[in-house]
């Protein structure tokens, strides 16, 4: 698959999934803008990408903060001239520990309600994909 010439947003991407889904992206060509909560981490991994040719910007943040996913859109606009889709990836935990000694509402809190609240947050990408004249109308 190439994807040069596309732009995607990658949360929760200063580790794990996150982290390797934005490395696979710009493996196959694409511009990633890397957004998450660790600003070392997300610098690294751009650096990382970078050193192997790709493009990526990072803006640390927290999901939860609707200004702050806004400017996840903006910051695509702005470094790439584009955004082509976001892979919602951040979650939260909570406290973490043993599972049979988590409480429910700390999944409640944690999980549940963080990663609702990234793939809500997608909404932001698909306004601005409309204003932007890209998608389906």
């Amino acid at each position: 698959m190439n994807l040069t010439d596309k732009t995607f947003i990658v949360t929760g991407a200063s580790s794990g999934i996150g982290a390797a889904a934005a490395l696979l992206l710009a493996s196959k060509g694409a511009s990633v803008v890397l957004g998450a909560r660790r600003q070392a981490e997300l610098d690294q991994l751009v650096g990382q990408i970078k050193e192997g040719g790709g493009n990526a910007v990072c803006l640390s943040g927290d999901v939860s903060d609707e200004a702050y996913s806004k400017s996840l859109v903006s910051c695509a606009k702005d470094a790439f001239g584009r955004l082509d889709g976001a892979f919602n990836n951040a979650g939260i935990t909570g406290d973490l520990g043993p599972l049979p000694d988590m409480p429910s509402s700390n999944w409640q809190k944690g999980t549940v309600r963080g990663n609702s609240l990234d793939r809500g947050r997608g909404r932001h990408c698909q306004r601005k994909l409309l204003d932007w004249g890209i998608g389906p109308a």
